[in-house]
């Protein structure tokens, strides 16, 4: 059975409120399970097709360990490290199923989160450990609203790193692998920051909808001029693992 998780780390040790939370998710609340070996309970579950949903309250801080390179790895956030170190509980919220795909399953986190969000103002940052991100309430409570299969949220799920080299910039991504897909990787490109991003970002989410890992030797166009092949080479970074590179040319079909 797959499980997909992630955290939301709060300013305060006061128990979540578990109908509220059930039905900011749009379910009734009397479908809670509650943990019955704690009072207040401190963990609560919703039915999802072939799994549950849950939640688990601890009224300590997430390890600064399993937080740092998060943080430090969080050029959109000049503030997270102050306000995770300040953070006084959390939350993990994850959803399991032995029938929907890790998409589906995703989606359902996503859901779960923001309705944690929802009830909790004092919440400082949602971690999400498969990518190694973390994201500031705000901004994950607004892409969960428009998410759906049609608009993935990628940028809740994945971990958009640029690297500088010698020619200019690279990319590459974290958290594919909770879909079943390799990272992805450009190098050595002269394109401009958001460009760089947005074609990371473009690509993961096409394979992610489809569910399908581009191959080794396929090509790909971006324009009448502009294509990409695909290479499965060891990443440049982290542990080396194989990793999806995408090799940018100039030459026609």
């Amino acid at each position: 059975m797959t499980r997909i998780l992630a955290m939301v780390a709060l300013g305060a040790t006061d128990p979540p409120d578990w109908p509220r939370i059930a039905a900011a998710f749009g379910v009734d609340p009397a479908a809670l399970a509650l943990d019955p070996d704690s009072t207040p309970p401190a963990a609560a579950t919703l039915p999802i097709p072939g799994g549950v949903l849950g939640f688990m309250f601890t009224p300590a801080p997430m390890p600064w360990d399993d937080l740092e390179w998060a943080v430090k790895a969080a050029w959109h956030w000049p503030a997270a490290e102050a306000e995770l170190r300040a953070h006084q509980a959390h939350v993990v919220v994850f959803a399991e199923s032995d029938v929907l795909p890790a998409l589906e399953i995703n989606l359902q986190v996503v859901g779960g989160v923001a309705s944690v969000l929802a009830t909790r103002p004092d919440a400082v940052a949602v971690f999400n450990p498969h990518a190694s991100i973390v994201i500031e309430p705000a901004r994950y409570a607004a892409e969960a609203r428009n998410a759906s299969r049609e608009a993935l949220p990628i940028l809740l799920w994945l971990g958009l790193h640029l690297v500088p080299d010698s020619v200019g910039l690279s990319a590459y991504s974290t958290g594919m692998d909770v879909f079943g897909l390799l990272n992805l990787e450009v190098h050595d490109t002269q394109w401009r920051p958001p460009d760089l991003l947005n074609l990371v970002a473009s690509m993961a989410h096409h394979e992610i909808s489809s569910g399908v890992q581009m191959s080794a030797g396929q090509r790909v166009a971006l324009s009448e001029r502009q294509r990409i092949e695909i290479q499965h080479l060891p990443s440049r970074y982290g542990d080396g693992a194989v990793s999806c590179h995408l090799v940018l040319g100039l030459a026609a079909f």
